[in-house]
């Protein structure tokens, strides 16, 4: 019949076929797709949470050098606000708190190695944003204006050559303020809290440490320079960040974290 062709092989020739009767090409092009699906499943199950739970306690790594914040007592076991925070915490979660000491530059190294599961006492940036994952802050230890209510010298006190200096000049160029600079920050908050000058810029807790030589000092907000501490965690840890942030919302909603800043800082919470 005119322009009628065999579809059959040619003698002596098998069709181009792989299994179930596919032809070669689509069989390869099958099996590549399934190779893609089987990389785009479901991630490894997070068992941070469970490892954590099972061991019953949660190891917090810490530069004790940092007091009040972080220091050790005369037997060498961890004291300040931050030690008493993660023992809450370890408390809030039904675990035993661990402590591993060491400098402030190898903290996070110790939670990105397994030696701990949190680190507390450091400050949030960018060299962390791809293996590690913070807290909500659970204090602020940056840099506040503290005034006298009614004060009328016209000065404004700072420590001289602190990293705040700038930032204190510029307050008291806007708010028309003689810049006074103190020999330590200590100075400058006995200065602000005695009514010698209107105002002064300190760090947060020497500005607590203020409060409680002179309750009638305000703390304005917010911060001039904002230093937020919160406990870092590896990024992939996220069922142990989850009940860590949990933990941490409730002992702040309780106001532990406030009772512990009047115990180790003096004065009224601002």
């Amino acid at each position: 019949m005119s322009g009628w062709r065999s579809t059959s092989p040619l003698p002596g020739l098998q069709p181009d076929t792989g299994p179930w009767g596919l032809s070669r090409r689509r069989f390869l092009a099958a099996l590549s797709g399934l190779v893609i699906l089987a990389g785009c499943g479901s991630p490894e199950p997070d068992l941070s949470w469970e490892k954590v739970r099972a061991s019953g306690r949660l190891r917090v790594a810490l530069d004790p050098s940092y007091p009040p914040l972080s220091d050790l007592d005369s037997a060498g076991r961890p004291v300040g606000f931050e030690p008493d925070l993660c023992r809450s915490l370890a408390a809030e979660l039904d675990l035993r708190p661990d402590f591993l000491t060491d400098s402030v530059e190898v903290l996070a190294d110790l939670v990105f190695t397994g030696r701990a599961d949190v680190a507390a006492g450091l400050n949030p940036g960018p060299e962390y944003e791809k293996r590690f994952r913070f807290t909500s802050p659970y204090i602020d230890v940056g840099y506040f204006l503290v005034t006298v209510p009614g004060a009328r010298t016209g000065r404004l006190g700072f420590e001289a050559a602190g990293e705040a200096e700038a930032r204190a000049r510029e307050v008291a160029r806007r708010r028309s303020l003689e810049p006074v600079a103190y020999w330590s920050a200590r100075d400058a908050a006995r200065a602000v809290a005695s009514g010698e000058v209107d105002a002064a810029v300190l760090n947060y807790i020497v500005a607590r440490q203020a409060l409680s030589l002179n309750p009638g000092l305000v703390i304005e907000s917010p911060p001039l320079i904002s230093r937020p501490l919160g406990l870092l965690l590896r990024a992939d840890a996220r069922t142990l960040y989850d009940h860590v942030e949990g933990a941490l919302t409730g002992l702040r909603a309780a106001g532990v974290l406030a009772a512990l800043e009047r115990s180790w800082f003096g004065g009224p919470a601002p």
